[in-house]
């Protein structure tokens, strides 16, 4: 027996032993115990299901995936040759009557609808044909509706 204190550094090692000798047992009598009660068969069993149904969402969201690439690309196309693009620098969407696209990235039911909004220009054209023709305080409001109409409604 040595008559001076034991330095912190070897308490440490020794520590360290002593833990690595428990955890061996420790994990080495766990093993045992799940292997005798069988809930490792058990669960590696249901961890199969489990990762052949991940398998199969993936394989589903890659198909939901190309599915509503196509939906919008069919919608943007159609779009681009019959409605009135408007380029901003946020987004890029469409004037006049466009199809518009519901899709989204969660699990919700895809859409579609007809929209309409009428372009800045032709309503402030409509404005401006209107302020002119009632200065003189003299019209008539059916005929002036459909004079504008004629002019505006192709």
């Amino acid at each position: 027996m040595s008559n001076k204190a034991m330095r912190v550094c070897d308490r440490e090692v020794i520590e360290r032993k002593v833990i690595d000798v428990w955890e061996q047992k420790s994990l080495h009598d766990f093993e045992k115990l799940v292997k005798s009660s069988k809930v490792d068969k058990t669960l590696d069993s249901l961890i199969e299901d489990f990762n052949s149904i991940i398998s199969k969402i993936n394989d589903l969201e890659t198909e939901r995936n190309k599915l509503r690439d196509s939906i919008e690309k069919i919608a943007t196309t159609f779009n681009e040759e019959h409605s009135i693009n408007e380029n901003n620098s946020y987004h890029r969407s469409f004037s006049g009557t466009y199809i518009s696209t519901n899709i989204t990235y969660g699990r919700s039911r895809a859409k579609y609808s007809l929209q309409t909004h009428v372009p800045h220009e032709i309503r402030q054209n409509i404005q401006d044909e209107l302020a002119l023709q009632t200065m003189s305080g003299d019209f008539d409001a059916n005929e002036l509706i459909q004079s504008l109409v004629n002019t505006f409604v192709k």
